[in-house]
């Protein structure tokens, strides 16, 4: 103005710096919050307010923006954030915003929380797996928050079944990167143990330190060139030496990716046609022998010389594997696989059992009790065993190809081997009928080993009965038990009290490779009868535990 004290003078250009700092606030204030602010320059600088308000809007600028915009209370929280900015909200918006943050934990416990009712038949034999408080002590109150809204989302059969066209259209629009993060956040942590085999150590540490063995596998599905072949071979054979170091008793082989799987979709084809005509096939070189009947059906052709090697290059990989593993602690577990190729499968199972289970069980072959034929198969194959002087080692399970093995079913391929159990509580009778005979050539000190692998409460306590009545170790070398990473944890730790010898399978790859398996996994676990429904209700009863809650959920008897 021209007669301005030097006071004034030393007081306009503080102003003038404090209206710089300021000047964010200025771009994101309302247009009547802008007129106040204009309105500062006005005041006279003789009114005492007027001096203590700028003295503010130097020293604290963040601060003097909160008091100077009361409507909007839009600021910076430093000079530095020019690009970015926080609001306090007032009114409504703070009304919603409250309703928001107190319905959004409402609805994901409602979301997350299993049917309503009691546990029933909580003592006994089944007390073990239902005393939550043991068996959930190993995990957080967070794992099983999270374990339960896994285990909801499986519950839906939408994302199990467009699991593979939710990929595809990921891959097609660009949305790879986010799709696989929040895959490797969820599922891929629930199910899997890592990418890498460093990864797993923690996690093998962990189940250690609770009397649980781990069962590392590199899951991979199919390989259709020699040169996977062999590094599968070589990364078999490394897995086999790093499971001994840890002290790990089973290292899982899928013979798919070894060979190629139309190979043994031929051999297959020969050994239906034999077994249903009675038709003699030399397995050596893979040809049917000339008979004189009269067969309606056309016989597959037999193996070309080009068929033939490629065999014979399979069954040294396969004997490769099994000689690594002789010498060590470590038994191999061979995968059971869909049914085009499983009969082939088996008679390679056989051959590497009879060379390689003489002093111990080194080969264990798995029975899929899904089949109706299994059954059968598990009784022929055991009397072979025994006739043959070595080891009969078997992994019962329900099976992992269901969904697979019903589409096999309805297409006309492969008739009679795709034939599956019509219901649960049939596929239940068997496999409780092929565990019971495992454990009783056993308990008859008889050349046997198995691996029962099931996520069913009904079948471990029939086990573990059965166990006891014949005065069998818990802990006895030819007698496993084995779950998957992330399923059935009460039985897995149950077991463990018990003393028994109780596995975790810990499935390792780059999440691109392990996808076939962890849509499996969400297939197994949309079926609400299976045991994923029970540990669900456990899970719950131990969340509300821990919260100092009186609600527990019901217990649906499971199909037996």
């Amino acid at each position: 103005r021209g007669e301005q004290t030097h006071q004034e003078r030393n007081l306009f250009e503080k102003t003038n710096q404090a209206m710089l700092r300021l000047r964010p606030v200025v771009r994101c204030a309302t247009r009547s919050n802008q007129s106040v602010f204009r309105a500062l320059g006005s005041f006279r600088t003789s009114d005492p307010s007027t001096i203590s308000l700028y003295g503010s809007l130097t020293a604290n600028p963040r601060q003097a923006a909160v008091a100077c915009f009361p409507k909007s209370r839009r600021f910076y929280s430093s000079d530095r954030d020019r690009d970015s900015t926080t609001v306090i909200p007032g009114g409504w918006t703070k009304f919603i915003i409250a309703g928001v943050a107190v319905l959004l934990p409402v609805g994901f416990v409602a979301f997350i929380r299993p049917p309503s009712g009691t546990l029933d038949d909580t003592t006994g034999d089944r007390s073990e797996f239902l005393n939550t408080e043991a068996v959930f002590q190993s995990m957080s109150t967070a794992e099983i928050v999270s374990t339960l809204f896994i285990f909801k989302l499986c519950s839906y059969g939408f994302l199990p079944n467009n699991a593979a066209a939710i990929l595809e259209a990921a891959e097609k629009y660009g949305l790879e990167t986010p799709v696989y993060y929040l895959i490797k956040k969820t599922f891929f942590k629930h199910f899997c143990a890592g990418e890498t085999f460093e990864e797993l150590s923690e996690e093998v540490s962990k189940l250690s330190s609770q009397g649980v063995s781990a069962i590392l596998d590199f899951c991979t599905e199919k390989e259709s060139n020699p040169a996977a072949w062999e590094a599968n071979r070589l990364r078999v054979e490394s897995l086999i030496g790093q499971s001994s170091q840890l002290g790990t008793k089973f290292v899982p082989l899928k013979t798919t990716q070894m060979g190629s799987a139309d190979l043994l979709r031929r051999a297959t084809s020969l050994l239906v046609y034999s077994a249903q005509y009675g038709v003699p096939l030399n397995v050596e070189k893979w040809a049917l022998q000339p008979t004189k009947q009269s067969i309606a059906e056309q016989p597959p052709a037999n193996f070309s010389a080009d068929e033939l090697r490629q065999m014979d290059e399979l069954k040294k990989r396969l004997f490769s594997v099994c000689q690594a593993a002789s010498p060590t602690n470590v038994s191999l577990l061979i995968d059971a696989e869909q049914s085009f190729v499983q009969p082939a499968i088996d008679a390679l199972g056989t051959e590497l059992s009879r060379r390689f289970n003489t002093k111990r069980p080194v080969v264990y072959k798995t029975y899929q009790m899904y089949m109706k034929h299994n059954a059968d198969r598990l009784v022929t194959d055991m009397a072979t065993a025994k006739k043959g002087n070595y080891y009969f080692a078997a992994k019962v399970a329900r099976g992992a190809h269901l969904e697979a093995e019903r589409k096999l079913t309805a297409e006309h391929g492969v008739r009679a081997l795709s034939e599956v159990h019509p219901t649960k509580l049939a596929t239940d009778v068997a496999y409780d009928v092929g565990v019971r005979l495992m454990l009783n050539a056993i308990a008859h000190q008889e050349k046997a080993a198995v691996v029962v692998a099931t996520h069913n409460l009904e079948s471990v306590v029939m086990a573990t009965q059965f166990v006891r009545e014949q005065h069998l170790p818990t802990d006895s070398p030819v007698i496993h038990f084995a779950q998957l990473k992330g399923m059935a944890s009460h039985l897995t730790f149950g077991l463990a009290d018990m003393n028994f010898n109780t596995c975790k399978l810990l499935p390792f790859a780059p999440i691109k490779r392990l996808m076939g398996y962890l849509v499996r996994r969400l297939q197994e676990n949309k079926d609400i009868f299976g045991g994923t429904q029970v540990e669900r209700q456990l899970l719950w009863t131990e969340l509300c535990r821990r919260k100092g809650l009186g609600a527990k959920p019901e217990a649906k008897p499971e199909a037996k």
